[in-house]
């Protein structure tokens, strides 16, 4: 049970994180510590309460801290936030394995799919932890920008147990952020990985021109391969419609704020990929090659049918232009009708 001026440690100090832990501080009830490697990030942060990286003009409380020491960061924490990017999750959670504390919970922010086996990062958190901490997985719609500045927002939490995510959303309660819980681990990873997919592929059907029906056509496509994967992996079928499944997929697809989508629109536009992926850290350009993977991994299972991804793999990966991949699958898919 989580009570007032229990300890929430976030390890990162990006975007996301700042803002959750931002409307957490607000409640008063917790004592805060954000983990960097940036010591001048965190000796700026304790002298002024701002993170001079990001939302600098919003003021964290006392009750908040940084350090770039991770056992101090960590002593006497209830709950560890991992904001990281996905490429990060095994060196920061690697640095845990020693002293972390067997009833600390771990919630996991990162959206991404490794490319080796174990697949899903909560599989991978287990293997180096020894499956000693029960683990999270926080996913959904927000743009942290909004969530800094108020405005109402849901998020899935996902857990092994419905009871235990529902007392441990409590954290949340009168903040700006909605919970709705879930007992699939698997199926909100997974969704939150091709989401991103997902909105490259819109993205680029934008760039070369096609308006919004394709691009409806092409998502339904997309949620389908996505179901059928999902069925392999023993995801829940509803996960779907949660707010990490048509609710991220919506915000990540539509919004021009979506680092993803602009990546695609520009590569739709003619740009160079290598050249794009020096300016921008895209999820999406990773996760599509990690799933890529993770089905030729899975026995008796027709690749094929996943015609969508292997074409985003195809112009990501191979270079194929992107007009001709995109619009000789949509033609297969006619002809399987």
């Amino acid at each position: 049970m989580i009570i007032n001026k229990d300890k929430i440690v976030f390890l990162g100090m990006g975007k996301f994180g700042t803002a959750i832990a931002h409307r957490l501080d607000l409640t008063d009830r917790y004592k805060i510590c954000f983990y960097a490697r940036n010591e001048q990030l965190v000796l700026n942060f304790n002298q002024n309460f701002r993170n001079l990286n990001c939302f600098s003009n919003f003021k964290f409380s006392s009750n908040t801290t940084a350090t770039s020491n991770i056992l101090e960061a960590t002593n006497k924490a209830n709950i560890i936030f991992i904001t990281v990017s996905s490429s990060n999750i095994v060196e920061v959670v690697t640095k845990l394995k020693s002293f972390i504390k067997k009833n600390v919970k771990i919630i996991l922010c990162s959206k991404g799919i490794n490319e080796n086996y174990p697949f899903f990062y909560t599989e991978i958190i287990k293997q180096i932890l020894g499956r000693k901490n029960s683990i999270y997985v926080f996913s959904g719609p927000n743009f942290a920008d909004e969530i800094m500045s108020g405005e109402l927002s849901i998020t899935t939490m996902a857990g092994k147990s419905l009871l235990k995510t529902k007392i441990l959303s409590l954290i949340f309660r009168g903040t700006n952020i909605k919970i709705e819980v879930s007992n699939d681990i698997i199926g909100v990873q997974l969704f939150g990985a091709m989401k991103n997919v997902m909105a490259i592929t819109v993205g680029i059907l934008e760039g070369l021109g096609f308006g919004k029906n394709r691009i409806i056509r092409t998502m339904m496509h997309f949620v389908s391969e996505t179901q059928r994967l999902s069925k392999f992996y023993k995801a829940k079928k509803n996960t779907a419609y949660l707010a990490a499944g048509i609710g991220d997929i919506m915000l990540t697809c539509f919004d021009e704020k979506s680092r993803n989508k602009k990546f695609g629109i520009e590569i739709g536009k003619g740009k160079n990929i290598q050249e794009l992926l020096q300016s921008s850290l895209v999820e999406g350009y990773y996760a599509v090659k990690a799933i890529r993977e993770m089905c030729n991994q899975i026995k008796r299972f027709n690749k094929k049918s996943l015609a969508y991804i292997n074409a985003i793999y195809d112009i990501l990966y191979k270079n194929k232009d992107p007009f001709l991949t995109l619009n000789n699958v949509e033609k297969s898919k006619q002809n399987e009708k």
